[in-house]
């Protein structure tokens, strides 16, 4: 067993035991009055933004307070959404990859300004190209750069407009460039938040441990948390179960109606790659961007360790939790794997994750111990607000959160 799982295991342990003694002197526990009006105004979000199904969890003082699921879960047997529904966690995925590589910086096996070309110089990519292996990040630039310029590649014209602007042949890119969304253009100078640059990050998480990265993170995560009911999970019989009870999935049809949708992750990756050559492993399917399935009493599992410093030291957890700050020194609004925003004095540290189909949202106010977990089964929670700006006040379902349930409104303008 790796020495910081067995570590993180005793700890989680020890914690839980002196949680459950303390119970009882926590601090002021949540008014019912208070969650009363939250779940009151989160059930006509959940309805105003078509959400067939969505499952919440409320944390104070690293105590689970509010746990339960909205609306249904499948609605054509009217499968009730619970605290216990597994969801595909879609970007919130990220603070969690972010978590693992700090455990790799504390431990002084990685350095945040190192370039990734030169970490990844050797490494065997978990893609080939027309069955050809991919060994080194720089041979993977190519690879990527080649199908930009190739006019009659299907696939020219997106990975252009997801990689065109990503220049490794010019320009030092870092660790710390992927982790806060400025690796493009000049690095470090420009915040542009990409889901599949981050997922590069998976690379690295493979080189340092020498395993898969959903290997990495059931033996650094999800295993010593018992994070029970999240994928990736100790073995396939585990996950095929989690897998089993997720929840349906739907779109909004034309008629306003909701019509059920097939999801991909985890399961298979578009058809057009395959037919052009691009053979991607499954296992990447989870990486460091998106990929994870989850409940909301595992999430809420992973922030009470999170709070507890059992997973990172109160130093390396307040480096993620600090806004980056630009070459020309603008501040930007992500930390390292997480939004950072100041709200009426307090910060708010969050993130939220979108994939056309499900929806996702976790959110922290550190000062108040007060933690949000929101997992739908629509794309109603994340579709309209424009998260990716960065501004958390643009989501009615965190302004809920916020006016209920923390005091932060309560300190803006009157």
């Amino acid at each position: 067993m790796h020495l910081r799982t067995a570590i993180v295991e005793l700890v989680c342990i020890i914690s839980l035991i002196v949680a459950a003694g303390l119970s009882g002197c926590a601090g002021s526990r949540l008014s019912d009055d208070s969650i009363q009006a939250f779940e009151q105004d989160i059930e006509r979000l959940r309805k105003e933004w078509k959400i067939p199904g969505m499952s919440i969890a409320v944390l104070h003082n690293q105590e689970v307070e509010l746990a339960r699921g909205f609306g249904f879960a499948g609605l054509e047997n009217k499968v009730p959404a619970t605290e216990n529904t597994p969801y595909n966690l879609a970007s919130c995925t990220k603070p969690i990859a972010a978590v693992v590589l700090m455990q790799f910086v504390e431990e002084g096996r990685l350095d945040l300004d190192s370039p990734i070309e030169d970490i990844l110089e050797n490494t065997l990519i978990p893609i080939r190209y027309r069955g050809q292996e991919i060994r080194g990040y720089a041979s993977f630039y190519e690879l990527l750069t080649d199908i930009i310029d190739d006019a009659s590649n299907p696939l020219s014209s997106e990975f252009r407009s997801t990689y065109g602007n990503y220049n490794l042949d010019t320009e030092l890119i870092t660790v710390r460039h992927h982790l806060t969304h400025t690796s493009e253009g000049v690095p470090g100078e420009t915040y542009r938040y990409s889901g599949d640059l981050y997922s590069f990050l998976s690379f690295v998480v493979n080189e340092l441990s020498g395993k898969r990265f959903d290997e990495a993170l059931v033996e650094r995560v999800t295993s010593p948390l018992g994070m029970v009911n999240t994928v990736p999970n100790i073995n396939d019989s585990k996950r095929d179960s989690i897998l089993a009870n997720r929840s349906k999935y739907y779109r909004v049809g034309q008629d306003g109606e909701f019509v059920e949708a097939q999801e991909n992750r985890p399961v298979k990756w578009p058809d057009i790659f395959e037919e052009l050559g691009l053979e991607i492993e499954p296992s990447f399917l989870i990486n460091a961007g998106a990929g994870m399935v989850s409940t909301v009493v595992d999430m809420a599992k992973f922030d009470a360790a999170l709070d507890r410093n059992i997973l990172l030291s109160e130093e390396y957890k307040n480096l993620m939790f600090t806004a980056s700050v630009s070459n020309s020194g603008e501040r930007l609004p992500y930390g390292l794997g997480w939004f950072v925003q100041e709200i009426h004095g307090k910060k708010v540290v969050w993130h939220f994750g979108y994939a056309g189909i499900h929806s996702s949202l976790i959110m922290k106010v550190p000062e108040e111990e007060k933690t949000l977990i929101l997992l739908a089964n629509s794309g109603g929670a994340s579709e309209k607000f424009n998260l990716g700006a960065g501004d958390v006040l643009s989501s009615p379902f965190a302004l809920a959160f916020l006016t209920h349930l923390t005091d932060v409104m309560s300190n803006g303008p009157k």
